[in-house]
């Protein structure tokens, strides 16, 4: 019996970390405790890479069932600062990440009584113009997934993952697995789901 015991805690502790969320300080699931989220682009941000990154806030809308973030009109962070619910900006920089040049994208979010109220969500131009639509799709819908609170996942073919084989993904953006949109569902259920 005590052999079947630790052979399961071997397996267990060998096991992949599957679709987690970051705790806050006070132990509780880093997640948007207010919807929608409020979100635009840099006023600079390139119009043909808008459509891309757009996809990583309406692919997570569709997952979820209903508008988690929604859209807003205008650009830069003067016109997010007109709504009062928590917002993301997402830009672009034209540089490499200064301790990562391998970096493509990146996600800090801002906790006010360590729940998050904004965010920003930056591209690496130097990478994105050249990888295809399908490839920074991908990026945009790995970096909302951190926006909606995901940590890494050790599962190579999630979406999570800490890595994206670019050319993997040359026609079809890379998809969340059914344990990343089971635990997204389980903290931003529906009304219905409630």
């Amino acid at each position: 019996m005590r052999s079947r015991a630790l052979l399961l805690v071997l397996l267990l502790s060998c096991a992949p970390k599957l679709a987690s969320f970051k705790i806050n300080p006070s132990g509780q699931a880093q997640v948007f405790a207010e919807l929608p989220v409020s979100w635009t682009f840099d006023c600079a941000f390139p119009r043909e890479m808008k459509a891309d990154a757009r996809d990583g806030f309406n692919y997570w809308n569709r997952i979820l069932g209903h508008t988690v973030f929604e859209e807003i009109t205008g650009c830069g962070v003067l016109s997010l600062l007109e709504h009062s619910t928590p917002r993301v900006f997402v830009t672009t920089v034209t540089t490499m990440h200064p301790t990562h040049p391998h970096h493509i994208g990146t996600t800090t979010i801002g906790l006010v009584g360590g729940v998050p109220r904004s965010g920003v969500l930056r591209y690496y131009r130097p990478w994105l113009e050249h990888t295809s639509r399908a490839g920074r799709a991908s990026v945009a819908r790995h970096e909302v997934g951190h926006a909606l609170g995901f940590e890494h996942s050790e599962v190579e073919w999630c979406l999570m993952y800490h890595e994206i084989e670019m050319k993997e993904y040359r026609d079809k953006p890379k998809m969340a697995c059914r344990h990343e949109i089971e635990a997204a569902r389980r903290r931003y259920p529906t009304e219905e789901r409630r």
